[in-house]
């Protein structure tokens, strides 16, 4: 079984085993997966490389937004929290959220920080008596989703 793959060689499982782990000679070798990956041909035509070049500058300009938009978020929350509230932070809040959720790498933001948070969210969740949970919620967050977003933004994606 296995897949077939544009650019791979087929081959048995023996046969895998014998050429990249024992090698020609019976003896173990020491196989670099990183050298092998690289020595295979890209995948996409001249087309699909720009989409995909397109859609990672897109990604990396909608992450600093997202970082930004969090960022504010994060410091709202803190104003809020020190007990000073404005009009329109309720609709900053929502539109930051909106800005975050709507990110081509938000879902990969949301679980990347959701794990961080979980537990500190369920507890402020069961403190109900807490008048400012939302918030403090709301905070953690926007919190987790910046650090994640920071996180991501370090990366290099190899273009």
């Amino acid at each position: 079984g296995g897949a077939k793959i544009k650019g791979t060689k087929i081959m048995t499982l023996r046969e895998a085993i014998d050429e990249y782990c024992l090698g020609k000679t019976g003896e173990e070798v020491d196989f670099c997966f990183e050298s092998a990956l690289g020595s295979l041909p890209f995948f996409l035509d001249g087309n699909e490389e720009a989409l995909f070049d397109a859609a990672v500058r897109r990604s990396k300009a909608e992450l600093a937004m997202l970082i930004e938009a969090a960022a504010e978020a994060v410091r709202i929350c803190d104003r809020i929290l020190s007990g000073t509230v404005k009009d329109e932070d309720a609709d900053f809040l929502r539109r930051a959220r909106k800005t975050c959720e709507s990110a081509l790498l938000y879902p990969l933001i949301n679980n990347y920080g959701v794990s961080d948070i979980a537990e500190a969210v369920s507890r402020l969740r069961l403190s109900q008596s807490d008048p400012l949970s939302g918030v403090k919620q709301q905070r953690l967050a926007f919190d987790a989703i910046r650090g994640a977003g920071l996180y991501l933004s370090g990366l290099e994606f190899g273009l």
